[in-house]
């Protein structure tokens, strides 16, 4: 079975100190705030549709829905 980067990412959050990892720059600061991004449209998606979870996303990070569309590619490769 392969793994998408979200579950990766999860995997090392869970398995290691990620706080560390960002901060001796292992883990970029744009993965680590791209994964807060993607964990917050997947607690959207419980509740609305995708344009709409994408659309409150991008409304709660002050960002664009094509930068939203571009974390949920990246985290589904």
């Amino acid at each position: 079975m392969v793994m998408n980067r979200y579950e990766i990412i999860t995997q090392l959050k869970t398995c290691s100190n990620f706080t560390q990892l960002v901060a001796s720059g292992i883990v970029s600061i744009s993965i680590a705030s791209w994964l807060q991004i993607y964990e917050t449209y997947l607690t959207e998606l419980k509740h609305n549709d995708k344009p709409t979870s994408i659309q409150f996303t991008a409304d709660y990070y002050n960002l664009s829905n094509r930068q939203i569309y571009k974390v949920i590619s990246f985290m589904e490769i």
